[in-house]
């Protein structure tokens, strides 16, 4: 506040002083600046030697004029120190912020470069967990097909589900570990669904001649499978079916029957109704006179009555029973297919 009255007083007093002894402005006194240490060190020369008149306080107004002078340079000198000092502290504060920018940048590229590296990790990983789906399912499959092969899928179906398109000889498990054993049947792939095929020990077309007593011609039927096999395989089937055929000349039906896998005596034949004597003319209202089967007629004609046993409850034939064929004129064949099931 001191030095700023004594500018203030500078201000009003130089001017009324130097117009009072007519000094010229060169002849002002002149602040001198010199280095010292680095710093500016403010000298003042007075260059006149009038005096103006005496200012409050005693002083001469020249000896007044140096101390304001003086004292200006001080504070001038003051802060210019400072403002170097602050431009010291800016210029570092600049060359911290570059760095600081400069760090910046750096992370920003690593930044940049772990994203993008993590981004191509991450479709890696996508691709590799793909792969390993994939990879396990194969594994399944092949787990599945392996033991397919060594105990047997549980139809034909799927063997045919795991590419195999071409009719063969196949194993499987209907009921699965714990049931029945597995067994091998044929699989025709050509039906849909495919076809499971049991053959048994007489499926060849057989002449029958002199056997009189009704079923007093027994024809055993051995299947490739168990029983306990076939019903299995029956279990998980959608329909089953066995053709049946007989071939008369004066050889009546009626003395002709065949047996359920329980033994049952099953008197209706191919294409007719279980519990009932039928036979598939008949369903059909083509039997000749009035009659239920074809070879009912009993003439010296060849006749026949064919169809198939759809019934799984009683399936498969375990047993022909024949006969009517004692006589010269009588004979007759039979034939029996093998079981076939859609599974």
């Amino acid at each position: 506040m001191a030095v700023f009255l004594a500018l203030q007083m500078i201000g009003v007093f130089l001017p009324f002083c130097y117009s009072q002894t007519n000094v010229d402005a060169t002849d002002r006194p002149t602040p001198q600046c010199s280095f010292e240490n680095g710093a500016c060190a403010y000298t003042v020369t007075l260059v006149h030697e009038k005096t103006c008149p005496q200012v409050p306080g005693g002083q001469t107004s020249d000896t007044f004029i140096t101390n304001a002078v003086i004292e200006q340079s001080k504070f001038t000198q003051s802060l210019s120190m400072k403002y170097d000092n602050l431009s010291a502290t800016v210029k570092s504060l600049e060359n911290k912020n570059l760095a600081l920018n400069a760090r910046v940048d750096v992370l920003d590229r690593a930044q940049n470069q772990t994203h993008a590296e993590l981004t191509k990790l991450t479709k890696e990983r996508s691709k590799y967990t793909l792969w390993l789906a994939r990879l396990e399912n194969e594994n399944k499959v092949l787990k599945q097909f392996m033991k397919g092969y060594t105990q047997g899928f549980q139809s034909c179906s799927e063997w045919k589900e795991f590419g195999q398109t071409d009719s063969g000889n196949f194993r499987v498990d209907p009921d699965g570990p714990g049931g029945a054993p597995y067994f091998d049947v044929w699989c025709d792939m050509t039906t849909s669904p495919p076809t499971a095929v049991i053959h048994h020990n007489r499926e060849a077309r057989t002449r029958v001649k002199g056997y009189e007593a009704a079923g007093s011609y027994i024809v055993p039927i051995v299947y490739e499978a168990t029983t306990n096999q076939i019903v299995a395989l029956l279990n998980v089937s959608t329909s089953c079916q066995q053709f049946l055929k007989w071939e008369c000349y004066h050889a009546t039906l009626k003395d002709q029957w065949w047996m359920s896998r329980d033994g049952a005596k099953m008197t209706y034949w191919g294409g007719g109704k279980p519990g009932k004597y039928r036979c598939t003319c008949q369903k059909q209202g083509t039997c000749p006179a009035g009659k239920e089967c074809n070879c009912d007629v009993n003439d010296a004609a060849w006749r026949a009555d064919s169809g198939y046993l759809t019934d799984k409850a009683t399936l498969p034939v375990s047993e022909l029973r024949l006969g009517d064929t004692g006589h010269s004129n009588e004979q007759g064949y039979y034939t029996l297919g093998p079981l076939k099931c859609s599974n």
